[in-house]
């Protein structure tokens, strides 16, 4: 996701799939549909259909319900799934895209379930991922971003994707670090020092912005219990880093904070940045 006007958005994509567990994330996607008055589109891949059996002007659209509401779900094809959803994201440059993962096992890498990491690892642009633990009745609407950074390596483009979509549906945006002990953690003066620097480089925004620092030496779990205590935050975060000896949003926290967050979960994969 860029910085986008919310005229500009028209569409809130939800890949989905045939299980139960995909329409989880139903109620951020109309949560965001309602407030930026964008059409909800969830949108299913079959396998088994070449795509170009599919691929028309006007879309494939198959209905059905979903607690009771009818839901029409475009159709696209292609054994690539992923490489699918990607085409159709990419497609339509000023859509956002909600997904529900999928991730049950307890080995890292497989925190998102296995499309969704796919899909994270190729999109160019954020994906907002609403995790297995999703508690739709206290964050089912936004209502604060939460950008996590490692004050020993702040990524910055992350950060900007906390303040786009925070500027997008008018909220305020936290930047947020843990604060942790011994001589590979920044203390509370070097954590404050970086995020003073990022305040600086944060381009200007609509909504308030303020900082953060946790004192904690589990970091993943810090930031869930802090989105815990706030309903409606979304925690923003950048896994597929490179791993360091570093405490902070490294690929091993972002994994951990996927498997046990109740909160919608603003994700772009990439390696961050390790100079501010």
């Amino acid at each position: 996701m860029s910085v986008t006007p919310a005229s500009r958005i028209a569409e809130v994509l939800m890949p989905v799939d045939l299980s139960h567990e995909a329409w989880r994330a139903l109620p951020v996607a109309r949560s965001l549909g309602d407030r930026l008055a964008a059409a909800i589109v969830p949108v299913y891949v079959d396998p088994t259909a070449p795509a170009e059996q599919i691929a028309s002007e006007v879309p494939l659209l198959i209905r059905t319900s979903v607690a009771g509401l009818p839901v029409a779900v475009e159709v696209l094809g292609g054994e690539d799934v992923a490489g699918a959803l990607q085409a159709r994201i990419e497609a339509s440059p000023g859509a956002l895209t909600v997904m529900a993962s999928h991730g049950r096992s307890q080995h890292p890498e497989r925190a998102w379930g296995v499309l969704c990491d796919r899909l994270l690892m190729t999109a160019s642009r954020s994906v907002l991922v609403v995790p297995q633990h999703f508690d739709a009745q206290r964050n089912g609407t936004i209502r604060r971003v939460a950008a996590c950074i490692d004050a020993a390596a702040p990524d910055h483009t992350m950060l900007r994707e906390g303040l786009a979509l925070a500027d997008l549906v008018g909220v305020p945006l936290v930047v947020v670090s843990v604060k942790g002990h011994g001589k590979l953690r920044p203390g509370e003066d070097d954590t404050y020092h970086v995020m003073a620097a990022i305040f600086d480089d944060l381009p200007p925004a609509s909504v308030p912005v303020t900082a953060e620092a946790l004192d904690d030496e589990d970091p993943a779990d810090a930031l869930v219990r802090y989105a815990d205590r706030r309903a409606g935050t979304v925690l923003a975060l950048a896994p597929g880093a490179e791993p360091r000896s570093v405490y902070a949003m490294t690929h091993s926290v972002s994994m951990a904070v996927a498997r046990e967050a109740r909160t919608p979960l603003l994700v772009r994969w990439h390696r961050a940045e390790v100079t501010v």
